[in-house]
């Protein structure tokens, strides 16, 4: 949802930074250090703040009438 992937973006710049600053870290991994962690805090924060339900019938092949 949209709370999960701006928590995510975040979330995900500020391990980066953190990496960037405390550790010693080939810059080369940045990418898929910050890749990962916007991924994964992104799906935690999903889960913590569920979106709304919205009705989906008639949206897909299966239940158009």
């Amino acid at each position: 949802n949209g709370k999960g992937a701006l928590i995510g973006a975040v979330g995900g710049a500020v391990t980066l930074w953190l990496v960037q600053q405390y550790t010693d870290v080939s810059f080369l991994l940045y990418a898929a250090i910050g890749v990962i962690g916007t991924f994964v805090l992104g799906y935690l924060a999903s889960f913590m703040f569920p979106g709304d339900v919205k009705n989906t019938e008639g949206l897909n092949i299966h239940s158009v009438k």
